[in-house]
């Protein structure tokens, strides 16, 4: 068994698993025993049904490594999955320490184009308009007690900005990214935000 827990990486809105393997190589060669879920095609799927192969995959992962506990990244949309895991499937119970990365916990305008295009095959992209009833009922049920969470935000993203990335009651983390257009992905990319990232899962 490891010393640090295990890592679970959750991929965001239209990014396939593999997405998430620069950045899962980068906390493995610091010694961090990270791993990627499976979810539907490009993320697209409700987020409901996306939480529960999270569960099946933190039970997999915890049942493979000895851990009791886990510690999540949630990049995105991957944030908003986890927080739901947390809260409506009792996943805080096996969560050490979640991370959402750019998470717009209030919803985005971003999200907006991806609605009017091809809103019936992407029930996630809904979910993330401000003022969505998920957002309303994640909202309403509030935070659970037990895990660590922390939210970081890029400095310089209009898919999520800090005001629809902070969490009340939590530590809230501004790291700099890369300009546009990669503000938004340079929060798994950048040597910057990796290594904070790096430091964050490492605490005690």
């Amino acid at each position: 068994m490891t010393a640090q827990p295990p890592v679970i990486l959750v991929h965001g809105l239209f990014a396939p698993r593999v997405s998430m393997l620069p950045f899962q190589w980068a906390l493995k060669w610091a010694g961090l025993d990270a791993h990627t879920v499976r979810l539907p095609l490009l993320n697209m799927a409700a987020v409901e049904s996306s939480a529960e192969l999270l569960r099946a995959r933190v039970d997999q992962v915890l049942a493979s490594s000895g851990h009791e506990r886990c510690d999540i990244v949630g990049m995105s949309l991957g944030g908003l999955i986890s927080l739901h895991y947390l809260v409506e499937l009792d996943g805080a119970a096996k969560v050490r320490r979640m991370i959402t990365l750019g998470t717009p916990i209030r919803g985005t305008w971003s999200a907006v184009a991806a609605v009017a295009t091809i809103g019936p095959c992407c029930p996630a992209a809904r979910q993330c308009l401000p003022g969505s009833e998920f957002l309303k009922g994640l909202d309403a049920r509030g935070l659970p007690q037990g895990p660590e969470i922390i939210a970081v935000y890029g400095s310089f993203d209009p898919v999520a900005p800090k005001s629809r990335c902070t969490i009340p009651g939590v530590r809230n983390i501004e790291i700099a990214t890369f300009p546009q257009p990669f503000a938004h992905q340079s929060l798994i990319a950048s040597p910057a935000a990796v290594k904070a990232l790096i430091e964050l899962l490492k605490e005690a």
